[in-house]
């Protein structure tokens, strides 16, 4: 994720984990478990209509990867020779959200590399704009810091306006400056000069003022904040807030599995994202999946293993409880079934059983058929929303 290639030998043997294993020691990666390999796609291709996903461990990547794309490019492209450079591409990212203590400088580099990324390409998303430039503001502040020498570190470092006005593209999203593609040249200059005081006033706030802690906070300034009252910002500090906040966000540094989600009257098939924001639910649709609902670990209940299958109680309501229920398909990593069981209590000493669609006779007839249909008008008001 630091835009840099490496060339890996591959024979009919090589599996995605030999892969891993080969980039993780090339790159004195110790943490291996953490990192998985992804194929991405320029356009929406891959079985259930998405342009990315992790490649199961024990793929083969000659005879099943590199044919899919093979397969896929004559379609779109009719000939192997017109295909693009970059419509096919093998990406390693770190998919878990755990920050072990062990981490080599390398490894911490990577994961600054990846945060970076997912703000620019859009991967991280935040319903308070702010944040965009929160985050920028701790980007450079560790990447002026970073460039100088010992004696410059000790110096305060001074912004001024219009000194960032050509680099903000490397620190906002993209699609904000392709939006100013088509705009008047008066206008495309006067959002970039909104965009920098913006970016100015985050850095003095952030770095230079005190930070009072207010009762509505963002996230980024609550971990700023809680950061600032034990020593202060420095630049490896500022790129470890910078993923600290990125992290929570639901597809960035992130577990994601292919599902089908089961309902009374309705399979949909949506992709789960797990990582320390929580459980995640969406629905594919190209470049852009659409959120269905968020489950955060403090509403988590409880889960177990059986079978192969992983269960997780999920509160949704003070008196609703979700079953989602997760079985292999196709015995991959990657590929996973999601079955939905809908709770509604009836009384202090009865619940309801789970319903769910071609259930078995034995199970069906616990559940009242008037209980089954409130339970599904429960489920479809809190998904479809």
């Amino acid at each position: 994720m630091d835009d840099a290639f490496s060339t890996i030998p591959l024979d009919e043997t090589t599996k995605a984990r030999d892969v891993l294993k080969l980039m993780c020691k090339k790159h004195a990666l110790n943490n291996e478990s953490e990192w998985g390999l992804l194929e991405q796609w320029d356009h929406p291709g891959i079985e259930g209509n998405v342009s990315e996903r992790k490649i199961p461990s024990d793929e083969l990547i000659i005879d099943q990867t590199l044919l899919q794309w093979e397969r896929a490019a004559r379609k779109k492209f009719g000939m192997v020779s017109l295909v693009p450079l970059t419509a096919f591409k093998l990406v390693m990212r770190k998919v878990s959200s755990l920050l072990p203590q062990a981490r080599t400088k390398k490894e911490q580099q990577l994961e600054y590399c990846q945060a970076r990324n997912d703000i620019k390409d859009g991967r991280f998303m935040t319903a308070d704009v702010s944040e965009m430039f929160d985050l920028a503001a701790l980007a450079i502040f560790k990447d002026f810091k970073d460039g100088m020498s010992e004696e410059e570190q000790e110096e305060e470092l001074v912004l001024e306006r219009g000194q960032l006005s050509q680099q903000l593209h490397h620190y906002l999203p993209h699609h904000w400056f392709k939006a100013l593609a088509n705009k008047k040249n008066n206008v495309r200059a006067q959002q970039l000069e909104d965009w920098e005081r913006k970016v100015l006033r985050s850095f003095y706030e952030l770095i230079r003022e005190e930070l009072l802690e207010k009762t509505e906070m963002s996230r980024v300034r609550k971990i700023v904040h809680s950061f600032r009252m034990e020593a202060e910002v420095n630049a490896l500090a500022a790129g470890r807030m910078l993923v600290e906040r990125v992290r929570l966000a639901p597809l960035c540094f992130s577990a994601q599995y292919s599902a089908e989600m089961w309902s009374v009257d309705k399979i949909l098939k949506v992709f789960l994202v797990l990582n320390a924001g929580g459980l995640h639910v969406y629905r594919p649709g190209g470049a852009s999946p659409l959120l269905l609902s968020s489950f955060g670990f403090d509403v988590l209940v409880s889960w177990q293993s059986m079978n192969d299958t992983l269960i997780l109680n999920v509160l949704v309501q003070s008196e609703t409880e979700v079953r989602i229920r997760f079985s292999p398909l196709k015995h991959t990593d990657f590929f996973a079934v999601c079955r939905v069981f809908c709770f509604r209590e009836l009384h202090v000493a009865q619940r309801v059983g789970s319903v769910r669609r071609n259930t078995t006779e034995a199970r069906s007839s616990q559940v009242p058929r008037a209980a089954s249909t409130e339970v599904a008008s429960v489920f479809d008001a809190h998904f479809e929303r």
